[in-house]
């Protein structure tokens, strides 16, 4: 019996040793990842990035494949958000905050699918998009607020798609810059949207301006691009069903702009650390890691879609994201 337990333990050993902790430096910044890999050369275990030796985020890998709970740190040790994952794709609660710990987002993912109630608020506490999820499939009355949270810009009914209320022409928008509050780095930013793009016979609830200024809002920039500035761009694709759910997101790096402006879209972040920026090469990982933070954020924010066509409706998207430059 103890031959037979020594030898569990030896074999566990072996396990356990085969997983050898790694650590990655970024050479032009002040970012650090620690990981283990396995003998294959696989990501597996505990992850954990970081950056000016603050934790950023934290999550785990088996097989190289993200599972259960990842968490994002604001460099003020605030939790602004946490995904849950199984086997790379998403499943478990959503939970995104703003730095006072209030809430902006509360859903749940099934198997990569959004299930359940979905509430989107603003840092006022009040709730600016809200509705239900089947299988992915919006349900029911969905309504997109004003930053008021009464004020009501859109209410649709999916199952009977129809429109119950649309007062998106009454919107006003500028073409000027404008500042919002980094819901998770707790400084200032400013914003500006310069191009506007549908896809064929879709669009999100409340229209496309008020999603994206959604998306902006909330857009988790990685924390070491902050600090420098960066101009880079994303070629998305995706997959909206004549249901109005969301499929098939892939966002893919490319170094050179190979789309008219028409296809595209342009978001122009400042944050407002001019005494503090540097002119650094960015590293690769941390690009890739950037078009993660692409994919999760489109799928969080857009949608969910009305769609004119009985058909799914295949997008493409150049989205081109310029960092503290004109």
């Amino acid at each position: 019996m103890k031959r037979y337990l020594l030898a569990i333990a030896v074999l566990c050993m072996a396990f356990i040793a085969s997983d050898k902790p790694e650590k990655k430096y970024f050479r032009y910044s002040k970012t650090v990842e620690n990981y283990f890999v396995d003998g294959d050369g696989n990501l597996n275990g505990k992850f954990e990035r970081t950056y000016d030796e603050r934790v950023v985020e934290t999550g785990t890998y088996l097989n190289g494949k993200k599972n259960g709970t990842w968490t994002s740190t604001s460099t003020q040790g605030k939790i602004i958000k946490q995904l849950a994952y199984k086997n790379d794709v998403p499943d478990g609660k959503v939970n995104l905050f703003f730095a006072d710990g209030k809430p902006r987002v509360t859903g749940v993912y099934i198997n990569g699918l959004k299930e359940g109630s979905w509430n989107y608020y603003n840092s006022k506490d009040k709730v600016v998009k809200t509705g239900v999820y089947s299988k992915g499939v919006p349900k029911g009355v969905w309504f997109f607020y004003d930053e008021d949270g009464k004020s009501i810009i859109e209410k649709y009914d999916f199952d009977q798609q129809k429109q119950l209320v649309d007062n998106r022409s009454t919107l006003h928008f500028s073409d000027d810059e404008i500042k919002f509050k980094s819901d998770y780095m707790v400084k200032n930013y400013r914003y500006r949207e310069v191009i506007d793009v549908p896809a064929p016979g879709a669009r999100p609830l409340g229209g496309y301006r008020k999603t994206k200024e959604l998306f902006a809002k909330n857009f988790e920039i990685p924390q070491d691009i902050w600090f420098t500035y960066v101009s880079q761009t994303y070629f998305v694709t995706y997959k909206i069903s004549p249901t109005g759910s969301f499929e098939d997101i892939t966002v893919s790096r490319i170094k050179r702009s190979n789309l008219r402006y028409k296809t595209g879209m342009d978001f122009y972040f400042f944050t407002e650390y001019d005494n503090h920026l540097q002119r650094v090469n960015i590293d690769e990982r941390t690009l890739f890691h950037f078009a993660d933070k692409i994919k999760e954020d489109f799928d969080l924010f857009y949608g969910p879609w009305i769609v004119d066509s009985h058909e799914n409706v295949n997008g493409f998207i150049q989205m081109n994201f310029v960092v503290n430059q004109q």
